[in-house]
């Protein structure tokens, strides 16, 4: 099986998961007893990897990581083509949760550009990988590890070897991109990208026109949570997929799901239409869980978007 190619910002999700019984003296803020083991697990571009493996695709990740112990941890998770920068931190969420609730987030992160040599690395293992890959998903939360430089090369290799890549990126980069098959931003990202949208679905696809014609993406499919998704395919009318109705428990991931999916299914030669139903019931099944959740295809398939035997073909 052909590898989908995964790279982007390397996030490790920590998880911290206590009691609250009491507000602090100190101040108005509850006070978090903790009474469970921490925990991680590889988010951003490795959380993607995770559901393109669990969706059925051979995932292979390439990205850096800072030289840290939730460097250390994803290394150890992910392995593939992660490279360790000891001069850098790496990404890193940590959740205090409490009876499945948040209580606080806090952020460590850098977001300067890859080194000059972390970039010629990434750019020659991408060169290396890509014309032997199913598909390219790029996972680009600002962190770095997307320069100019290693976007022009996913561009470049995939049209060379004629391989889809589908791009999930912050609004203010979008302009990185040209000749992507997919953009996959969602209702509030199009809307950063393109003020003064009108209201409503006509907004968007007016949006993904602006995509198009600025060469960025022949394709888009833009993310409306529980209204499913937009999709405005190369060449031909837009329309609207819609999202399995399920009870939602924490949307932490859905999108990365979402592009994952996609990946998956472009990767194995479907067309457009079936990968945005695939995805959204994926993404619909990564919401009933509490933290970030890789949907099997079996429950993907349980939701009934897709034949049983195209959810095998994927695989």
């Amino acid at each position: 099986m052909k590898p989908v190619v995964v790279t982007g910002d390397l996030i490790c999700d920590e998880w911290v998961e206590g009691r609250v019984d009491r507000i602090s003296p100190e101040g108005p803020v509850p006070v978090l007893l903790e009474d469970r083991p921490r925990r991680t697990s590889a988010g951003g571009a490795g959380f993607v990897a995770r559901c393109v493996g669990a969706l059925g695709g051979r995932p292979l990740v390439v990205g850096v990581v800072g030289g840290d112990v939730c460097g250390a941890e994803l290394v150890n998770e992910i392995g593939d083509f992660v490279a360790v920068d000891y001069k850098r931190v790496t990404p890193t969420k940590t959740r205090f949760t409490s009876g499945g609730h948040p209580v606080l987030r806090v952020d460590r992160e850098q977001t300067d550009w890859l080194s000059e040599a972390d970039e010629i690395w990434a750019v020659d293992v991408l060169r290396n990988v890509i014309p032997g890959a199913a598909a390219v998903v790029v996972s680009d939360y600002a962190k770095g590890t997307i320069t100019p430089l290693v976007a022009q090369t996913v561009a470049r290799e995939a049209a060379l070897a004629g391989v889809p890549v589908v791009v999930d990126t912050k609004p203010s980069r979008f302009r990185l991109y040209k000749r992507a098959t997919v953009m996959k931003p969602n209702d509030r990202e199009m809307r950063e990208i393109c003020p003064g949208l009108p209201g409503g679905v006509d907004g968007l696809i007016t949006g993904a026109q602006f995509l198009v014609s600025e060469g960025v993406a022949g394709s888009v499919v833009v993310t409306m949570g529980e209204d499913g998704a937009l999709v405005y395919p190369s060449g031909g009318q837009p329309f609207v997929t819609a999202s399995p109705r399920v009870p939602v428990s924490d949307v932490t991931g859905a999108g990365d799901v979402f592009a994952a999916a996609l990946g998956v299914c472009l990767g194995a030669g479907r067309p457009l239409s079936e990968a945005a139903r695939y995805a959204c019931a994926a993404s619909a099944e990564s919401v009933r869980y509490h933290g970030t959740h890789a949907p099997s295809r079996t429950q993907t398939w349980a939701l009934g978007t897709l034949s049983p035997e195209v959810v095998d073909k994927l695989a």
